[in-house]
């Protein structure tokens, strides 16, 4: 891709925002330097805020973790 077809894309690409971040699981550091926050407790205090969607999603997860833990222990 050269320069100006890159700079096509980035302005035409829908933006990016704290809540698209946190729905993909985007890590805090990462959402901070994408949404130009130079103190990340700007982003963290947005971040908190979460939806029910994600932390269902990260409930999910943590139960799948422990149950993975879990079936690893039964079979040693």
């Amino acid at each position: 891709k050269t320069t100006a077809n890159l700079h096509i894309e980035v302005i035409s690409s829908p933006p990016i925002t704290i809540n698209s971040c946190q729905a993909a699981g985007v890590p805090l550091n990462v959402a901070k330097e994408l949404m130009g926050h130079s103190d990340i407790s700007v982003t963290a205090k947005i971040y908190t805020h979460m939806v029910d969607e994600v932390s269902e999603q990260n409930r999910k997860r943590l139960a799948e973790y422990a149950n993975q833990k879990e079936q690893k222990a039964v079979n040693i």
